[in-house]
This record gives C-alpha cells, sequence and structure tokens, in this order.
C-alpha cells in the first residue's frame, strides 16, 4: 500500500511539474491547430492585405483619383467583411491587429482624398494638414501591419507545436492512472 501512495504522488508531482511549467512558456500555451475557418481566414488576410499594399503603390505610381476611391471602397469592404468569419479565439488578436490596420488605411484614404480636394481648389494649408495626416496614418497602419504579419507567422508555425489542451490530457491521464493503481491496491 505505501508502495502505491509513494508512486501515485510521485505521478502527480511530474504531471503537475509538466503542467505548470509548460503554462508559462508562451509558445505553448498559445500553441494551436487552426480550424478550417482558421485557415481560410489566415488566406483572407494573406490575400486582402497584400491587394490593399499594391491599390496603395497605385495610388503612389499613378496618382489617379480613381485609384483612391477605388482604393477606399477595397478597404472599407475588407473591414465589413472581417467579422464575418468565426476564427477561434488564438486568431482574435489578428483579426483585431487587422481591423486597427484597416482602420488606419481608411483614414489615410479619407485624408488623401481631402487633400487631393483642397489642391484643386488651391487650399494649400488643408492640403498640407491633409497630406500629413495621411503620411501619419500610414505609418500606423504598416506599424500595424508588422504585427500582422508576425501573427501570421505565428499560426503558422502553430500546426507544430502541442497545445496547452493535449499537455492538460496528459496530466489528467497520469492523474487517472494514479487512482486506478490506488484502488486495485
Amino acid at each position: 500500500m505505501g508502495k502505491t501512495k509513494a508512486f501515485g504522488c510521485i505521478v502527480l508531482v511530474i504531471a503537475s511539474m509538466m503542467v505548470f511549467s509548460l503554462v508559462g512558456v508562451p509558445e505553448v500555451a498559445s500553441a494551436y491547430t487552426p480550424t478550417p475557418e482558421d485557415i481560410e481566414f489566415i488566406e483572407w488576410v494573406n490575400r486582402t492585405e497584400n491587394e490593399v499594399y499594391n491599390g496603395l503603390l497605385d495610388i503612389v505610381e499613378e496618382k489617379r483619383e480613381i485609384y483612391i476611391h477605388a482604393e477606399h471602397f477595397d478597404v472599407l469592404q475588407n473591414i465589413i467583411e472581417i467579422d464575418d468569419y468565426n476564427i477561434s479565439s488564438e486568431l482574435e488578436p489578428l483579426r483585431r491587429e487587422y481591423k486597427l490596420e484597416l482602420n488606419e488605411i481608411e483614414e489615410a484614404c479619407v485624408n488623401l482624398e481631402e487633400a487631393i480636394d483642397a489642391y484643386e481648389i488651391r487650399y494649400f494649408s488643408r492640403y498640407e494638414k491633409c497630406m500629413d495626416a495621411f503620411i501619419e496614418h500610414t505609418k500606423k497602419a504598416l506599424s500595424h501591419r508588422e504585427k500582422v504579419r508576425k501573427y501570421l507567422e505565428r499560426a503558422r508555425e502553430g500546426k507544430a507545436l502541442p497545445g496547452f489542451k493535449t499537455i492538460f490530457a496528459i496530466g489528467s491521464l497520469l492523474s487517472v492512472a494514479y487512482l486506478v493503481i490506488r484502488r486495485r491496491g
């Protein structure tokens, strides 16, 4: 009987150490296996983000007002669509960061449209303010884009990592094994 209790205590201590030591490791605590909806969302973010930045490059290179309105419309459409995805909680930070990025781009588009309007009526002080705001919002959007890229990379790497649920399940199985052995003894 004493050997069974000692074995059970050792199993519980090892299981507890394993579970609690790994909870503090961010890579393990945040690891997950993406659902099909998560994969679809990740692909959508990749595609739309590239389209948005290609649109911005077209605006800068071509300097045509029609591109600005089209870009603004695309960004607004993405802001609406982003909430249509039913993603797991692990991807919520990505959704939140991409929303912030899209909102900054949308503000940049608004300021650029206003700058063009001000320039056309020769209201140059307003033009300068709008261009400064455009640049500021674009910088903020790029900052958010870096974070979005990091989240996307982590999401891709998350497939190979064991999830916290797996570690918890192992600890639970060890606890059940201890209880079974204890009842036999």
